[in-house]
């Protein structure tokens, strides 16, 4: 547990970029859930966090700017996500 509570302390710092393929208006053409979160949060930022840890309301559909929670036992933080259309 306390390498989970560290990896939490790192997660704050983390802003992550991914870019989808998005129609004019924004909208994803495949939404994203939280094991892509962990994948990309391991290729890009080396950081190993189970998807189960990460908290969505729903599922991501759009392209923009989210605060995404990540929540272990009863303690959480979050990290920045940005969303971009594929160019």
């Amino acid at each position: 547990e306390e390498n989970l509570l560290k990896i939490l302390h790192t997660i704050e710092s983390i802003s992550l970029t991914i870019s989808r393929k998005a129609n004019k208006n924004g909208s994803l053409f495949a939404s994203i859930h939280p094991t892509q979160l962990s994948a990309e949060l391991k290729a890009q930022k080396n950081v190993d966090i189970d998807s189960d840890f990460i908290i969505l309301s729903k599922p991501i559909k759009a392209v923009g700017d989210y605060d995404i929670e990540v929540r272990v036992g009863e303690k959480s933080t979050k990290f920045k996500l940005v969303i971009e259309a594929l160019k």
